[in-house]
């Protein structure tokens, strides 16, 4: 006869599952593991394209855009590439109130005159620099006037709203003033005395300190 003590396997004793063959479990561990990879992914791509890619910081000028000259012509058509103590070749700009101005015109202020184009990064880097210089000086002592090269009006306007610049933006797409300031390569500037003779010609980008540096060199 059995005795009534005789042990008897508990109801809630179930076989142990190794945890290599719980389904489950295994689901929710590679989810979890999925999501880390996913998140750690979208934080290194982040980063790297902030590193690679630095966007320039651009304050709209104080002074509202810039003005801009649909039309210009070449005056001066002499041979030689213009140096340093040369009378700067002549070329002539129209305003958009249909007025004309000449480079010669501004005789007795010091002019910086900026050859650049829209696709060209080291132009729109320093463009900041240069408006930075223009709004802590009179406009009685200095004129910026950045030449564009062989753009559109339309792309010179979309530059310009985009970067927020107040000095005169001529618009030459027949390119010549460009060619007859040897300026091929861009940014290229030429920094003209008051009396009309170029004082120094800058191939490269310019940073502020390089402008205000120049400024003080000019008669």
């Amino acid at each position: 006869m059995a005795t009534e003590n005789q042990s008897q396997p508990a109801a809630n004793d179930t076989p142990s599952v190794p945890f290599y063959l719980n389904r489950p479990l295994l689901i929710s561990i590679g989810a979890a593991v999925l999501l880390f990879v996913l998140i750690l992914s979208l934080l290194l791509s982040s980063q790297s394209s902030a590193t690679s890619a630095p966007q320039v910081q651009v304050s709209v000028s104080p002074d509202g855009p810039a003005v801009i000259a649909a039309e210009s012509e070449l005056l001066d058509v002499g041979s030689g590439l213009p140096q340093a103590g040369d009378v700067a070749p002549n070329f002539l700009f129209m305003l958009p109130d249909g007025s004309t101005q000449q480079l010669s015109d501004l005789r007795g202020k010091k002019v910086i005159l900026n050859f650049w184009a829209s696709w060209c990064a080291p132009c729109r880097a320093e463009m900041p620099d240069i408006q930075r210089v223009v709004n802590s000086t009179s406009s009685d002592e200095l004129v910026v006037l950045a030449v564009n090269r062989e753009e559109d009006m339309e792309t010179i306007k979309q530059f310009v709203n985009e970067v927020g610049i107040s000095f005169p933006v001529v618009v030459n797409e027949e390119g010549d003033i460009s060619e007859r300031y040897g300026a091929l390569g861009l940014p290229t500037t030429f920094f003209i005395n008051s009396d009309g003779t170029i004082h120094l010609l800058k191939k490269g980008i310019m940073d502020e300190a390089f402008i205000r540096d120049r400024l003080q060199e000019m008669q």
